[in-house]
């Protein structure tokens, strides 16, 4: 059977993964952050919905763990915003919410959230799903640049006119 080593990420590989933390629960924040920082992540809180989109305008992420009730902008119009922003359209978000009804669930996946889980987080099992979303979507983005350079290749070529 095949070894899925190369599958799993380093605690050096996580040194440069960046994540922003966008919750308005300070106490929930900083549990995230000691939980991530632990396993070598970088992380950056914002405390709303507005200061989570101001550090994405301004600093690259791997990923962004979005909760649903945030004031300001809510996490809802986070993922839109972000999802309608060119530069941040295949960022990773996971929604971490204590909301569990249907509706509020299909409306994150709906508006582009790539997962989602439900308050209180598993911390000791959430690395692994983190670490498997980031990697689903690196593979998403490897593809859409493969797919872009294919489509280019097979766009016609001008024809040169005989003299």
């Amino acid at each position: 059977m095949a070894s899925h080593e190369s599958d799993r990420m380093s605690s050096a590989d996580h040194a440069t993964i960046r994540v922003l933390v966008a919750d308005d629960d300070p106490i929930f924040a900083a549990t995230a952050a000691s939980c991530l920082r632990r396993q070598k992540y970088v992380v950056q809180h914002a405390a709303d919905g507005y200061e989570a989109f101001e550090a994405l305008g301004s600093t690259d992420f791997d990923l962004a763990m979005v909760d649903l009730s945030m004031p300001r902008i809510d996490g809802f119009r986070l993922i839109a915003l972000i999802r309608a922003t060119p530069r941040m359209r295949m960022l990773p978000i996971i929604v971490m919410s204590s909301r569990d009804d249907v509706v509020a669930i299909d409306e994150a996946y709906a508006l582009g959230a790539n997962a989602f889980q439900t308050k209180p987080i598993n911390w000791a099992l959430f690395p692994s799903h983190m670490a498997g979303v980031i990697r689903t979507a690196k593979l998403i983005k490897d593809l859409s640049g493969e797919v872009d350079r294919l489509r280019a290749a097979a766009k016609p070529r001008p024809r040169k006119s005989a003299a």
